[in-house]
């Protein structure tokens, strides 16, 4: 029985892909969106002015990782989807009133956010990190939030 477990996990290892931007994908968004559960979207040094939006689930123990690196900038991320890493990435950027930088979506769930900076730049009733409706509370590790405040939908 653990030789047919060490093999599944091998074998599902095997599928996941790594997808770079903007090597591979011209944009986050499209390196995103054709992320399949247990892949990695890696994030080349810059600042991408976009909106990200996640367009698939993950699973259990096959997440959907985003990884700027440390080095990469994004204006926006909403995550609709389960069982997705944020990592290593800065959130900043305009946005409306009354929305967030990191967006947990009613329906998105067990969600690590991982060393990560959300950065509001003193925006007035813009927020940093805002969740609603999720079953599995998000982690967020290692966070800064910097001129920002965590909300809690009602």
């Amino acid at each position: 029985m653990k030789y047919f477990i060490a093999l599944l996990l091998s074998l599902s290892s095997l599928n996941a892909a790594t997808l770079n931007v903007p090597g591979s994908y011209p944009t986050v968004q499209s390196a995103v969106t054709a992320a399949q559960p247990g892949d990695t979207v890696i994030l080349a040094a810059g600042t991408y002015n976009e909106a990200i939006t996640t367009a698939r689930n993950g699973a259990d123990g096959s997440r959907i990782t985003i990884d700027g690196g440390g080095v990469a900038t994004v204006q926006k991320f909403a995550l609709n989807h389960t069982y997705h890493t944020l990592q290593n990435l800065t959130v900043k950027g305009d946005i409306s009133a009354y929305q967030q930088q990191i967006e947990v979506k009613p329906g998105a769930s067990w969600l690590i956010i991982d060393n990560c900076t959300v950065d509001i730049n003193r925006q007035y009733k813009r927020y940093g990190i805002g969740w609603t409706g999720s079953n599995g509370a998000p982690k967020a590790n290692d966070c800064i939030i910097q001129n920002s405040r965590v909300i809690q939908g009602w």
